[in-house]
């Protein structure tokens, strides 16, 4: 077996993965010797790839879609924000053996938010949320951690959301939830917005929306960072209301991720960012 340090991704129709040009960007700064592999797995494939993991000197792995969840199944630990997400994004080797999986997606979220938009919790609008899935669960739980307890929900799939609002109750009862399945009506009198679904994605349905109907100077964040600027983006540009797109969570998620594998703390720069956008714009 070699020596050579080795991180990388599992996922499914992963070749265009942001995850290497991040981590090797981090592992060339600190200069740390190894390399990032991209793991493009078929689901019966996932069980026995990560039965067989210490066989391949791996010390750490992201977790991608589809296999968030399902991985679960096949490792040893979950960190409690893992848990409570319902998701994998990060997997550490430890040196017992042991596979340990945690969740950076929140971390990501908010260390973004807040480095763009401090002032974000002063708002007194309900914050209204586009999706229910597991980045919608990772969102949620960073805001409420703030103490932000003025949830809408916007979702097609009512048994979802309601179970995504039930289980966040559970951690945080004091918080006041709706649920909506349409855009309109959930968007009134409301400041903020986090579309935390893949519609806008490339390759994805288009999001089709009406911002016009929320307050003046308004926060329109879209998770989707492919293309850059989405389509709600630039609508809400129009509006000169405030933008934050994808490519920071993606970016912040992944520093949390190389301190854990490195015992390295790393940073999100300018450099990075411009690195990250061309490698998007060379391969939509």
């Amino acid at each position: 077996m070699s020596n050579e340090i080795v991180i990388g991704i599992i996922g499914s129709s992963i070749q265009y993965s942001l995850s290497p040009t991040i981590h090797e960007y981090w592992m060339n700064e600190n200069k740390i010797k190894g390399k990032y592999k991209i793991y493009d797995l078929k689901e019966e494939e996932l069980k026995n790839f990560i039965k067989n993991i210490h066989n391949k000197n791996i010390k750490g792995l992201n977790v991608t879609i589809p296999y968030k969840k399902k991985i679960i199944d096949f490792i040893d630990e979950i960190s409690l924000e893992a848990k409570i997400i319902g998701a994998v994004n990060t997997l550490i080797i430890k040196k017992n053996g042991k596979i340990y999986g945690d969740n950076t997606d929140a971390k990501g979220f908010i260390n973004n938010l807040e480095s763009i938009r401090p002032d974000w919790k002063e708002r007194k609008d309900p914050i209204v949320i586009l999706g229910a899935g597991g980045a919608a669960r990772a969102i949620i739980y960073s805001i409420l951690k703030k103490n932000k307890s003025n949830i809408r929900i916007i979702n097609r799939n009512k048994d979802r959301a309601k179970k995504l609002i039930y289980d966040m109750k559970k951690i945080f009862p004091d918080t006041n939830f709706e649920y909506y399945n349409h855009y309109g009506k959930a968007l009134k009198k409301a400041s903020f917005l986090i579309n935390a679904s893949s519609l806008g994605m490339i390759g994805h349905p288009k999001l089709n929306i009406n911002l016009e109907v929320m307050n003046k100077s308004s926060i329109i964040y879209d998770i989707v960072y492919s293309p850059l600027e989405t389509n709600l983006l630039k609508q809400a540009k129009k509006l000169n209301f405030l933008t934050i797109d994808g490519l920071g969570m993606l970016l912040e998620q992944a520093a949390p991720v190389f301190n854990a594998w490195f015992n390295k703390k790393v940073c999100v720069n300018e450099e990075l960012r411009k690195k990250v956008i061309k490698k998007i714009k060379d391969s939509e």
